[in-house]
């Protein structure tokens, strides 16, 4: 039965969400996502699961220290759960920009940015950070969180596709 219910939910709310995007409440705003890409609420700082824990610690983190016209960078930014926050607290004075490599990823996080119309949307920069500028091997699992310049950072049990993407330096 658990497990039915935990199949039931992100079907619901793909079938919900899937025009308009997730509501989410930050810093009193109601920001939108894909279903299934919202950031953890921060609400469950206190959780006993740790990685649930230290994202909505991140999050609260990132609500209490950006502010009106800040500049922020998002290394990694996945499906921009973090670069939405971040465009939402630097404001249209501000700027945001995002770092990401896996192309099935960009998908997700332009869908994210075009879902907040209102926000000053993040500049999107299609590389990977590194200490050399250039070209590397990047290994994906189809977009999500867990792509890296490193395959042995990835789970060894799902499909891993290797790409070949541009790397940066930011100093």
């Amino acid at each position: 039965m658990k497990y039915q219910v935990k199949k039931l939910v992100p079907m619901l709310k793909s079938f919900l969400y899937s025009r308009s995007g997730e509501p989410y409440r930050f810093g009193g705003s109601i920001l939108r996502f894909t279903p299934g890409s919202r950031p953890v609420r921060t609400k469950y700082r206190n959780s006993p699961n740790t990685n649930v824990r230290n994202d909505a610690l991140q999050v609260e983190l990132v609500l209490n220290s950006l502010h009106k016209g800040d500049t922020a960078v998002d290394i990694g930014a996945h499906a921009g759960q973090y670069g939405v926050l971040m465009s939402a607290c630097c404001g249209s004075n501000g700027s945001v920009i995002c770092f990401e490599p896996d192309p099935d990823a960009i998908t997700r996080l332009e869908r994210n940015i075009a879902l907040n119309p209102t926000l000053k949307s993040p500049q999107i920069v299609q590389a990977a950070c590194s200490d050399t500028a250039g070209k590397a091997n990047f290994y994906t699992q189809g977009g999500n969180s867990q792509s890296s310049l490193a395959k042995s950072a990835l789970p060894q049990d799902r499909a891993t596709k290797e790409i070949l993407v541009e790397t940066i330096r930011l100093d």
